[in-house]
């Protein structure tokens, strides 16, 4: 199965806001029988959910409007609740195995009859009645198992906000960020030390970085890498550089507070500031879990 960094813009404007957001965003790739080939968001409709505490290994959104609808399902096997983190070598859902990971996203008339794919649970949150009050996921989706793949986000009263509908044609940037160097997520101890490293390679120029660590599902206080150092500041960090062809960098955190947290790198081709969602060109990102 690939992992294309370059489909899930949704991811990237994530900026611990609270805004309680719900949309569908889809980048579905050339064949991709889910998503025809299109990059759409679905914000005008009715979003719900049957996703209740009494069974927590399970998500599952639906929404409708007047000319489409939407299921998508999300699960861990049963005995795991779902949470925030990483599930891989999902298989279609509700039809996997009991130790496997689910997904399904189907709806206007298609559906897969087998599937494999990957997602990524980014927030999660039930009210006091045990119903499901907020939830975020990116997902990659092989219909049939076919190459064609259908990437998107999924947000329901989330503090995701909702990304625009333009997104440009794949430039030739890539982008790799580890946490001791693994893709994530990894889970440290308070005053444990994490490593962190990216690698970029891109034969254009005119790049754009912007990276962002802090508390995944939050606006408090965030922290930021400035000249070696993480420190507090009110707005995002901006790195500059005229021409990149390739570059690498590697940097050490020691988080003093329990909590998940993200740090993402987000790479354009323009030198606006700060980065948009219509000018991207690539990302990544990788979960660290302070216990």
């Amino acid at each position: 199965m690939k992992k294309n960094n370059l489909l899930l813009p949704a991811l990237l404007i994530f900026s611990g806001i609270v805004s309680a957001d719900s949309f569908i965003f889809f980048n579905s790739e050339k064949d991709d029988y889910i998503g025809q080939g299109e990059t759409r968001v679905w914000t005008n409709g009715t979003f719900s959910s049957k996703s209740t505490q009494d069974k927590p290994n399970v998500v599952s959104i639906n929404f409708t409007s007047d000319d489409n609808w939407w299921n998508l399902d999300f699960a861990a096997p049963e005995n795991q609740t779902l949470s925030v983190g990483s599930y891989t070598n999902a298989t279609r859902y509700p039809f996997q195995e009991s130790n496997e990971n689910g997904l399904s996203v189907s709806g206007s008339g298609r559906g897969c009859n087998t599937l494999e794919g990957q997602f990524e649970v980014l927030e999660i949150s039930y009210d006091a009645d045990g119903k499901l009050s907020s939830f975020a996921a990116t997902f990659e989706q092989h219909c049939e198992k076919a190459d064609p793949a259908l990437f998107g986000t999924v947000s329901f009263n989330s503090s995701l906000s909702t990304p625009t509908t333009t997104v440009p044609d794949n430039v030739n940037i890539t982008v790799d960020l580890k946490a001791n160097s693994v893709d994530g997520p990894v889970t440290i101890k308070a005053g444990d030390t994490v490593n962190l490293n990216w690698s970029i390679q891109t034969d254009s120029t005119d790049i754009t970085a912007e990276y962002w660590l802090g508390l995944i599902g939050t606006s408090s206080e965030k922290k930021w890498f400035n000249s070696g150092r993480w420190q507090n500041t009110p707005g995002s960090l901006i790195w500059k550089t005229d021409t990149v062809k390739s570059a690498q960098r590697d940097f050490s955190w020691t988080p003093q507070v329990p909590g998940i947290y993200m740090l993402q790198l987000i790479l354009d081709t323009q030198t606006t500031s700060p980065v948009k969602i219509d000018q991207l060109s690539a990302h990544d990102h990788v979960v660290i879990i302070v216990e």
